[in-house]
C-alpha cells in the first residue's frame, strides 16, 4: 500500500512540476519578449502580466495540491 502511495505522489509531483514549469517558461518568455520590444508593442506588457497572473495561479494551485497530498499521506497513509 505504501509503495502505491509513493508512486502516486511521485507521479503527481512530476505532473505538477511539468505544468508549473511550462507556465513559468511561458511567463518568462513573455517578459523577455516584452523587454526586447517594449517601445514597438505597447500591448505586450498586458500579455506579459496576463501570463504572469496565469503562472502565479498555477503555482498557487500546485502548492495547494502538494499541501493536500502531503496532508493526505500524513493523515491517511
Amino acid at each position: 500500500m505504501e509503495r502505491g502511495i509513493t508512486t502516486a505522489g511521485v507521479t503527481l509531483g512530476i505532473f505538477i512540476g511539468f505544468v508549473v514549469g511550462v507556465a513559468f517558461a511561458v511567463a518568462r518568455r513573455a517578459w523577455v519578449d516584452y523587454t526586447k520590444t517594449k517601445a514597438s508593442l505597447p500591448g505586450l506588457k498586458t500579455t506579459a502580466w496576463a501570463m504572469t497572473r496565469t503562472s502565479a495561479g498555477r503555482f498557487a494551485i500546485a502548492g495547494v495540491l502538494v499541501a493536500l497530498a502531503v496532508l493526505w499521506m500524513v493523515i491517511g497513509g
